[in-house]
């Protein structure tokens, strides 16, 4: 019953985390590319429930994506400027045209987190290399 209980609450933050929206920063593996070729959207949010932060990332390739990859860095740095929380979450992968993800670690207050997630999208051989960060003060 408890596993269950945390999967819909996980599930209740991705879709919250989608609707509320917040400002991310985007980047992309060239700076000369003002626009996506093989991907769609990548999004991502930091939300705090439960005693846990929860890292959500989403990329959507275009049609004909054949692989999708990404991996999620979190650090939180206390509001006295030490290092506390540092994790990387790799091998997040799918075949599909889309890739929802979603990672948490315990929560720690007076803390500033940032999520940076590095997505690539492969389309008929070609990749793109996309990502996003996101910050978030307990």
């Amino acid at each position: 019953m408890r596993k269950r209980k945390k999967r819909i609450v996980i599930v209740f933050l991705f879709v919250a985390a989608f609707l509320a929206g917040q400002p991310c920063v985007s980047t992309f593996a060239s700076d000369a590319q003002a626009y996506l070729l093989q991907s769609d959207a990548l999004r991502t949010k930091l939300v705090v429930e439960g005693g846990q932060v929860c890292c959500v990332a989403r990329v959507r390739g275009q049609d004909g994506t054949t692989e999708i990859y990404m991996t999620m860095y979190l650090k939180g740095v206390s509001d006295k400027g030490k290092v506390i929380v540092d994790e990387t979450w790799s091998g997040i992968r799918t075949t599909k045209e889309y890739l929802n993800a979603i990672k948490s670690c315990a929560v720690k207050e007076n803390c500033t987190y940032t999520l940076m997630v590095v997505a690539t999208v492969v389309s008929n051989g070609v990749s793109e290399t996309i990502s996003q960060r996101c910050q978030l003060t307990t």
